[in-house]
């Protein structure tokens, strides 16, 4: 039915209808469905206002039972990745106010299911490669120019090590934490090496080293033997890994950095397209 053969009460039930949607895309909390809820939150985080036409035609569907619980929670999820991988690889989005009003039509077209015909066209408006994301995550300051997508990776690297304690990461006491701190003292440097100046410009803000930390405060500038000591003490699974290491320079760095690549490719994964 036409817009304009729709009657005044039709009109007012639909725009309540998108209404009641659109705030709870705002307030996920008000979901009963924890799952979309999660993913709602993610978005948030990801400041994505200009896909609300894409995600409001999408959870219309799954309101009125065209498009499933796993589908829906699937298509929030992929749109995550395609944000966060594109912004860690330096594509511009610039276009996402017209893209993603333009994937209703263009789902609506199509004559797959609604999942296929998403995956399809964010592939075609270029969705970054596992490899070309993860080489990209390597050296990109995601804290310098991209903090909030820097909190929320960490805190889902945190959650995905299933901790039996976890640890409650909405805390003002939780920050994001430099290993190679902002300053180095002579000890950083000696550690580091000879190009420590390098390294430090290069790696300073990248994901390999940083990490969660509720002793931010009382970490600082410490050397890196004292900063082992306290992230041990650390309830956050995320610091295991510092257990076992010795020296914090370049390569340590780097290595932490590509495992690290490794699990957020796959949080944030790129399915692949699968049409009948």
């Amino acid at each position: 039915m036409k817009e304009s053969e729709k009657k005044p009460k039709e009109l007012v039930a639909e725009l309540r209808h998108f209404g009641n949607l659109y705030l709870a895309i705002h307030r996920p909390g008000t979901l009963s469905e924890t799952k979309i809820a999660d993913e709602f939150y993610r978005l948030k985080y990801l400041d994505a206002s200009t896909s609300y036409p894409m995600l409001l035609f999408l959870f219309d569907k799954y309101d009125s039972g065209a498009f499933s619980l796993e589908n829906f929670q699937t298509s929030l999820h992929i749109l995550q990745s395609f944000v966060i991988r594109r912004t860690v690889c330096g594509e511009s989005s610039r276009a996402y106010s017209r893209w993603f009003p333009n994937a209703v039509d263009y789902i609506k077209a199509k004559d797959v299911d609604i999942l296929t015909s998403l995956l399809t066209f964010l592939y075609d408006k270029g969705w970054p490669s596992d490899e070309q994301f993860k080489e990209a995550l390597l050296k990109f300051e995601i804290y310098w120019r991209e903090r909030r997508i820097c909190r929320l990776v960490l805190e889902e690297l945190e959650k995905s090590y299933s901790h039996k304690e976890p640890v409650d990461l909405a805390s003002e006491h939780i920050q994001i934490e430099h290993i190679m701190p902002w300053t180095l003292s002579d000890e950083w440097k000696t550690m580091i090496g000879s190009k420590w100046k390098r390294v430090y410009e290069t790696y300073l803000h990248t994901i390999g080293n940083l990490t969660l930390s509720g002793y931010n405060q009382e970490l600082y500038n410490s050397p890196f033997p004292e900063k082992k000591k306290r992230l041990a003490d650390s309830n956050l699974a995320l610091n295991r890994y510092f257990e076992n290491i010795e020296i914090w320079n370049e390569s340590a760095i780097v290595i932490r950095g590509e495992k690290l690549a490794d699990e957020v490719a796959r949080l944030w994964n790129r399915p692949q397209v699968t049409e009948s």
